[in-house]
This record gives structure tokens, sequence and C-alpha cells, in this order.
């Protein structure tokens, strides 16, 4: 979906193992950004593993924390509100 709508700023809420966050990474174009939003940190570490792995962790923007919280400050950016081309 990512690839064919040509997406080319993703926002994930909650990456879990980042296998889906690989997916979209993959698809992204040159330039392209996907932010994940994960609350775990230990979770994260292993999503930041597969991103190495996979070659895709250069186009991944990690944050911490509550996605409540993290989105209130992602919204008050005027660079970054309602750039995203694709949520999930």
């Amino acid at each position: 979906l990512a690839l064919a709508m040509g997406a080319s700023r993703i926002l994930e809420i909650g990456t879990l193992t980042g296998y889906s966050a690989v997916c979209l990474a993959s698809a992204l174009p040159p330039g392209g950004r996907l932010t994940c939003l994960e609350i775990d940190e230990k979770v994260a570490a292993v999503a930041r593993e597969g991103w190495r792995r996979a070659g895709v962790e250069d186009r991944v923007d990690l944050r911490i924390g509550d996605a409540k919280s993290l989105l209130v400050d992602i919204l008050a950016d005027p660079a970054a509100a309602g750039s995203f081309d694709l949520v999930f």
C-alpha cells in the first residue's frame, strides 16, 4: 500500500518487533521517513535490531513513550503537522 500510493512520510503507532516497519520503510522513496511510536524500550530494542539487519534503520525515526503524548508533540510541530501520507 505504501509503495502503491507513493507514501514518503509514514507514521506507525506501536512497532512491536518492527516487522511492519521494515515493510513500510522498504517502500519509501529516497529521502522518505517512517516515524514509529513505541511505549516499551525493550520492544523498541528488538525492532531496532531488525531494522539494522534489514538495512532500513536510516529511514526510521523511533520515538519512545506514550503515543497520545508523542502525537501531541508531533502535531504541535508546524513542520510535521498534517504531513503524513500514511498512518499504520
